[in-house]
């Protein structure tokens, strides 16, 4: 059983239809806490998309059973500390990195003020954004792109991070 801190994501007979095409049969597994789990599909299947949404309790569509220490990833205490950050980069172009992240976080967090710009802050130093965080995001490459895209997930401080 987890002590506390520790977190166990178990997935049981987990299948998706995607375009009335089965893009996910059957899958199961567990991921622990304190481990990377890398979850790959071949030739552009886009299984490990699937998986991903299922897992972040994204995905309406699944059938089968997803716990996190036995509690469904639908329940709404899970769906609040978990985020995803798919492919897709919503990000707002014309501002700074910096800007982007501050942005998100007063839309999302009721806590504001000086608290919220350490947090911010806190986080684009972890993610070394400092050297861009005035840079419009337009002017950045795409792996700068992505670390902003986590930034502004990271404001929240999830327990559960999917990236895709």
């Amino acid at each position: 059983m987890p002590t506390i801190g520790q977190y166990e994501i178990a997935f049981d007979s987990v299948s998706v239809n995607h375009n009335r095409k089965a893009v996910l049969d059957n899958v199961s597994g567990i991921i622990r806490s304190g481990e990377v789990t890398a979850l790959v599909s071949c030739c552009g299947a886009r299984g490990d998309y699937y998986l991903l949404n299922c897992l972040a309790g994204s995905d309406q569509d699944a059938s089968g059973t997803i716990l996190v220490n036995g509690t469904p990833v639908t329940s709404p205490k899970f769906l609040h500390n978990s985020a995803l950050i798919d492919a897709d980069l919503s990000t707002r172009d014309e501002l700074t990195v910096r800007e982007n992240v501050m942005f998100s976080a007063e839309m999302r967090v009721s806590r504001g003020g000086d608290r919220l710009r350490r947090v911010v802050e806190d986080v684009i130093d972890l993610l070394e954004l400092e050297d861009v965080a005035h840079t419009e995001l337009r002017r950045c490459s795409p792996f700068v792109r992505r670390r902003v895209s986590l930034a502004k997930e990271l404001v929240l401080s999830p327990r559960f991070v999917f990236i895709d």
